[in-house]
């Protein structure tokens, strides 16, 4: 193992307790999250999504804003995909199609709340936000791992 992974590596259970501490907020106070660093979204007090970003505060208000598309607000958009099943639509198609639909995800992110912890260093975001996903149990039902 390569001494840089192994130091990034050794911080993930201190990122988890910092994540842990942390005051948990509603969707609305998405000002109040750090600059950059891992979130996770709750829903009903589990955990449900958790995702990373160097614009946090804005990262969080795409996921549930009403003017987001399938691309700002993907994990509204996923839940939306999830609801409808196996279907021979593509995501424009989906998206078009089931708009109404679509907000009333955007709609269940807006009721979520969340927790943050405040990572710059991009190697220690990226590997805790696997370890987040892992420890919250958000995987493989809402964090699947899939690229775009």
């Amino acid at each position: 193992m390569s001494g840089e992974f192994a130091r990034a590596a050794d911080k993930m259970k201190v990122f988890m307790a910092e994540l842990d501490a942390s005051e948990r907020r509603q969707w609305s106070d998405y000002s109040k999250a750090p600059w950059q660093g891992v979130y996770v979204l709750y829903e009903n007090g589990e955990p449900t999504y958790v995702g990373r970003s160097n614009k946090m505060r804005d990262r969080i208000r795409r996921h549930g804003a009403d003017s987001s598309d399938r691309h700002g607000a993907t994990f509204a958009f996923k839940l939306l995909k999830r609801s409808l099943g196996e279907s021979a639509l593509t995501d424009p198609e989906i998206e078009q199609r089931h708009g109404q639909e679509f907000r009333k995800r955007r709609e269940t992110v807006r009721g979520m709340t969340f927790q943050a912890v405040a990572i710059e260093d991009q190697l220690e975001q990226t590997l805790f936000e696997v370890y987040a996903i892992l420890e919250k149990r958000t995987y493989p039902h809402h964090n699947d791992f899939k690229t775009h």
